[in-house]
Formats: C-alpha cells, structure tokens, sequence
C-alpha cells in the first residue's frame, strides 16, 4: 500500500496533468505531482540524468540499483533492473548487485566495479 496516493491527474492544474498525459502511466510520477511547483523540473532533471549525462549507461544504470540496493527500494530496483537491461547491462551484471550481502562490506564503488565486471563492460 502506499503511503501517499498518487494524484488524480483530472484533479492537477493543466500543466501537471499535460505533463502526466506525457508520461508512461507510473505510480511514481501520478506521486511526485503533488509536489506540482517541483513537477516539472523534477521530470527535466531526470530527463538530464538518464538521457543528456556523458556517464556511461551501463554504469549509471549500476549505480542507481546499488543505491537502490542498499536503500532497500524496491521499486526503484524493479523499475531500473528494466531500463539497466534496455541500455546494456548483463544479467551477471545485475545478478552481482542482487546478492543478498552485495552491500554489506564493500562500498559503492567497489559494487560498481564488481558488477560493471561481473559481464564484462560494453
């Protein structure tokens, strides 16, 4: 259940719910735009970091599901294990971060490094 429900996007101002009308049908988006000021730039942002950063995808995909790990998000783990395989990353990769003790000792660099060569790099 989640703690806060997401919007009705009928009941936002027009710009959220054009904004919304955008946007794959996600619980995690009808949510942030109760936050209607920060909406939008919040989508521009995550437009910067997943489709404008000079990182490498496959790393970055890697570091997100680290922190996702070790946050114990689960969504934000099932939602970036899908977007992680479309940019690239391997299954050894993802496996490598899913360990149950992958984030007990080592940090997140070096979780990084092991998964980036858990498949072998791109």
């Amino acid at each position: 259940m989640a703690r806060i429900d997401p919007v009705d996007p009928a009941q936002t101002p027009d710009d959220v719910r054009v904004a919304l009308e955008n946007l794959p049908p996600l619980n995690i988006f009808r949510t942030l735009a109760h936050a209607e000021t920060a909406f939008r730039p919040f989508l521009r942002f995550g437009g910067a970091v997943l489709g404008e950063m000079t990182l490498d995808p496959v790393v970055r995909e890697l570091a997100i599901l680290t922190v996702a790990k070790e946050a114990e998000a689960d969504y934000e783990w099932v939602q970036h294990v899908a977007i992680a395989k479309h940019v690239g990353t391997t299954d050894p990769q993802i496996a490598a971060l899913a360990e149950a003790d992958s984030c007990s000792t080592e940090g997140a660099d070096g979780r990084i490094a092991r998964a980036a060569t858990a498949g072998g790099v791109r």
